[in-house]
């Protein structure tokens, strides 16, 4: 099953995917969502 973090990380990256078409990197769901992440 998959925790409630990764879930968050998951649905930021395939939100972020399918608004712009680009690939997401690690940096730029680091500085859009307030996600924890280093």
């Amino acid at each position: 099953m998959i925790d409630e973090r990764k879930k968050q990380v998951l649905h930021a990256i395939v939100k972020d995917y399918v608004s712009t078409a680009e690939p997401v990197g690690s940096r730029t769901i680091a500085k859009k969502y307030d996600l924890g992440v280093s």
